[in-house]
């Protein structure tokens, strides 16, 4: 498939399930910092600071055949970024070389600008913000494809 996300990691198709943890002992309301943030116990969930950028379980792509849109590309190739820093450059270019092919694709201005911040934070490294702003993309598009069908069916 042109413009699909490559397998990096080394572990076939699914990638969330293939990257090392670390086993962290905490016992009820102990924090620890994860990367700066802090991160407590407490009656069997973990609590975050409300401010912290969270990507859960349900939100991420569990393998590329989930990816079957231009906009879920990029969100699998964003993830993956996230969970495989070590290919990040390769990644980099996968994930430029299809917001082009997204941006070509398109006239909406909000669409260009979600696609303009995407690129710049994962530039950043922020690859949680642009995670976010891609998970908007992603429901923008479907409402499009609900709500205009003829429309969607007519720009593919």
């Amino acid at each position: 498939m042109a413009g699909a996300p490559r397998d990096h990691s080394g572990a076939g198709v699914v990638m969330i399930d293939s990257i090392e943890l670390k086993k962290l002992p905490l016992k009820a309301g102990e924090t620890v910092l994860v990367n700066g943030t802090p991160i407590r116990l407490e009656g069997g969930e973990l609590m975050v600071p409300a401010s912290a950028k969270v990507v859960t379980r349900a939100q991420l792509l569990k393998d590329v055949a989930q990816a079957n849109t231009a906009t879920k590309r990029i969100y699998f190739i964003l993830q993956a970024m996230s969970l495989d820093p070590t290919n990040g450059e390769a990644y980099r270019r996968d994930l430029m070389a299809l917001i082009d092919d997204r941006a070509e694709n398109s006239t909406l201005v909000p669409v260009l600008k979600s696609l303009a911040l995407i690129a710049e934070f994962a530039r950043l490294g922020d690859n949680a913000s642009a995670l976010e702003i891609c998970r908007h993309l992603i429901d923008f598009d479907d409402a499009v494809v609900r709500d205009f069908p003829a429309t969607a069916e007519a720009a593919a």
